[in-house]
């Protein structure tokens, strides 16, 4: 009975309320924030798609990335050394070494000359009382005493004789030296090199410096060298002797001006080759050709004075050609130190 009660009034409160709840329906449009979502999906999948791709493309070019940067550091390396290298190169062909660096070395080989004067004296008077009966030994003797003064002279004032030649052999070299040289030596001939190219210029210009450098230290050792050549051109006997040290020394000097030639035909080959291809290979050619022209020059100085040396001893001459086995060459000598006993 109480069910029927609370039941019943309830259907009829519903049967009440359905017209209005009819009258009251509210339509709530979603389709925007569906698209929203949608579209912001979109965004996302979008953005890692871009974001996948350009990881992709990065780690892909990684590895050139990395080269191009070893070979750009490698390249500005090679350039400020090829630079250095240059500059080297310019004051080793313009300029000949400062004598002033031997000077120490040049006053004691003179006092040490010096020392056998004396000595040279005593011979010319002995061929004086000796052969006074002579006059062919006579006159020998008074040539060896003009000659023994004209030593003592040439020794004393040996260091600026050779300073004065040094001095005319760098403003000959000035005077052939002309202004299209410069470029070179400046660092605008390596623009746009590449690094193969960068390492040809490397590998000549190194070469050259290194035949230029001993002829720089050949010819400060010429600060001794000459008075001692003097001395022996000078003194009776021994005047092939300074020969030897005169044409060695001559030789290196000769080497400077052969390598400024060099550079007018490497300037004369850059001139006819213009902008072409190949011009950029004649300047490394152009070192390359002084390094093997002093490499002749140096080689030959140094055999020539060998032998002659050889040739001027003949005992000397004996012991080589029995080291190298040469029977015909002692007998030879044997022979010739007999003639001349």
């Amino acid at each position: 009975m109480r069910f029927f009660d609370f039941f019943i009034p309830m259907i009829l409160f519903v049967s009440l309320l359905t017209p209005m709840a009819h009258a009251l329906t509210i339509n709530i449009d979603v389709s925007g924030i569906v698209n929203a979502v949608n579209g912001n999906t979109q965004s996302n999948a979008t953005a890692m798609n871009d974001t996948k791709t350009v990881l992709n493309n990065t780690l892909g070019g990684l590895p050139l990335d990395i080269f191009s940067i070893f070979k750009n550091s490698a390249k500005n390396s090679l350039f400020a050394f090829n630079t250095s290298l240059l500059s080297l190169a310019k004051e080793l062909i313009s300029a000949n070494p400062d004598p002033q660096l031997m000077f120490g070395w040049w006053q004691s080989i003179v006092t040490i000359i010096s020392c056998f004067y004396l000595l040279v004296f005593l011979v010319i008077g002995f061929a004086f009382m000796i052969n006074g009966h002579s006059v062919v030994k006579r006159e020998q003797a008074k040539e060896w005493l003009k000659n023994a003064v004209m030593m003592i002279i040439g020794v004393s004032v040996s260091f600026y004789l050779y300073q004065l030649i040094l001095e005319l052999s760098s403003g000959i070299t000035k005077f052939l030296w002309v202004t299209g040289f410069e470029q070179f030596f400046e660092p605008s001939i390596f623009a746009g090199a590449g690094i193969l190219l960068l390492l040809l210029f490397s590998c000549t210009i190194a070469l050259s410096l290194i035949t230029l450098f001993l002829r720089y230290v050949f010819l400060l050792m010429g600060v001794v060298l000459f008075p001692i050549g003097i001395f022996l051109y000078l003194t009776p006997k021994f005047d092939n002797w300074g020969k030897i040290i005169f044409n060695f020394l001559g030789v290196m000097l000769a080497t400077q001006f052969i390598d400024v030639i060099v550079l007018i035909a490497t300037q004369q080959a850059l001139l006819q080759l213009g902008g072409n291809a190949g011009a950029s290979f004649v300047l490394p050619l152009g070192f390359l050709i002084i390094t093997i022209t002093n490499i002749a020059i140096i080689l030959y100085a140094i055999v020539k004075s060998a032998l002659s040396i050889v040739t001027q001893a003949p005992i000397l001459n004996m012991a080589v050609s029995a080291v190298t086995g040469n029977i015909a060459g002692v007998i030879g000598s044997a022979a010739k130190t007999g003639a001349t006993a």
